[in-house]
């Protein structure tokens, strides 16, 4: 998300997707974090849909989104951590609902267009992961024959 490329280490979650964030759900042995082997075609699925969307986005555009999502995130829920988004329930969606009616019309606008747009980048990249998969499986399939 934040365009890392240095060397990384995935500690194991007892939770999915988002609330694998959450460090209390990190699993520890003995005096060491328990680490997964790799990350989950899910998160490799997303990750690089992320990273095509974002460097596909000139400074201005990130800038303009990064602080449309705060402004929806903070305004009307209060949050400041994704415990707080989560621990607020109904309350929160329908805070962040609230946000989302109340922001100017052309802002909107833009954060309906970069979805639309990260959305694509998911579709295309979803796409492109299955036609390898299969190229792999037809060589793979053949090279035994």
């Amino acid at each position: 998300l934040l365009e890392h490329d240095e060397e990384y280490q995935v500690v194991y979650s007892t939770q999915k997707g988002f609330l694998q964030h959450d460090p209390y759900s990190w699993c520890v042995i003995r005096n060491d974090w328990y680490y997964s082997e790799d990350t989950t075609n899910t998160s490799k699925l997303l990750d690089s849909s992320l990273r095509q969307w974002i460097l596909g986005m000139k400074p201005e555009e990130r800038e303009k989104l990064t602080d449309a999502i705060f402004h929806i995130l903070q305004s009307e829920t209060n949050a400041h951590t994704i415990q707080d988004l989560i621990g607020g329930g109904a309350g929160t969606l329908s805070g962040v609902l609230r946000a989302w009616t109340d922001m100017q019309p052309e802002t909107r606008r833009f954060m309906q267009k970069m979805l639309t747009e990260l959305l694509h980048s998911v579709g295309q990249t979803a796409a492109s992961q299955r036609r390898l998969e299969m190229r792999d499986d037809f060589h793979g399939k053949h090279e035994r024959t």
